[in-house]
């Protein structure tokens, strides 16, 4: 009779367990997988958007202090090219990655006079 009774109750607790055991698991994986998908796709949009924001910013302070050189501003200072060249270089956005660089020079050259960067 005893045997019955503990045998019946350890199939009781043992499911209890396993049915609690199957939450626990469920919750933890689909957790995971909702923090590797905001990881993955909501994260990499907005550090997309940052940088690109800090690079607009960048570029916009250097045309602003480059367009006193010339009357057109950057572009007209950094790439001069006309006809069928300066038709390829504009699709091929060669003005914007000269300043990019040019930017980035710039940059560099002016962390280097701050104590301890660069």
């Amino acid at each position: 009779m005893m045997s019955f009774l503990g045998g019946g109750l350890f199939t009781w607790v043992s499911g209890l367990f396993g049915k609690l055991f199957d939450y626990i698991f469920k919750f933890f994986f689909s957790f995971k997988v909702m923090l590797f998908g905001m990881y993955v796709i909501v994260l990499s949009a907005v550090l997309k958007n940052v940088i690109v924001w800090v690079f607009e910013e960048i570029i916009e302070v250097a045309s602003y202090e480059l367009s006193g050189l010339s009357a057109n501003g950057i572009e007209s200072s950094v790439l001069n090219l006309s006809g069928a060249t300066g038709y390829l270089a504009y699709h091929l956005m060669l003005p914007d990655c000269i300043s990019i660089l040019l930017t980035a020079i710039v940059i560099r050259f002016t962390l280097n006079f701050i104590p301890f960067v660069g």
